[in-house]
């Protein structure tokens, strides 16, 4: 595993890379960097894709993006309104890696620390840990600080 944090838009990743980040069990996409992906059509794949039912475990659902390799929704709460556990992005992040190829490139925000409120220094060490002993090349993309 590789693993940085640039400055830099998500969504100006390489067509190469997958996308991930973290939503709610209710397909909601209705704030933060969800929101983004709403406006590209994910929140449309997932409801055609998937019906889940939440059983208080993380998962992660691969749906296709234009313009990148796809991207893995890591559902780590039941409702949008919920926060997420230590816990439920392990098993988010535990499933995506073993349903990601090997030798891929990987670009994600600081997934849980936002609007969820996980401590990004706990998260980050937890993306680290689960990817240790694999082959993927992750970027972490952080937005400017606004002034």
């Amino acid at each position: 595993m590789t693993y940085k944090e640039i400055t830099q838009d998500l969504f100006e990743s390489d067509s190469n890379t997958y996308l991930a980040h973290c939503i709610s069990a209710d397909f909601a996409l209705g704030a933060g960097i969800a929101k983004a992906f709403n406006a590209k059509g994910v929140k449309d794949a997932l409801e055609r894709d998937y019906h889940v039912h939440w059983l208080g475990k993380g998962f992660a659902l691969y749906t296709p993006l234009d313009g990148y390799l796809g991207v893995y929704n890591l559902v780590t709460k039941q409702y949008c309104y919920r926060k997420p556990t230590y816990k439920t992005v392990t098993e988010a992040l535990t499933d995506m890696r073993d349903k990601l190829p090997n030798d891929c490139n990987l670009n994600m925000p600081c997934i849980g620390s936002g609007l969820d409120g996980l401590n990004w220094t706990a998260v980050s060490a937890i993306i680290r840990q689960v990817f240790e002993h694999t082959d993927v090349n992750i970027t972490i993309c952080r937005l400017p600080e606004r002034s």
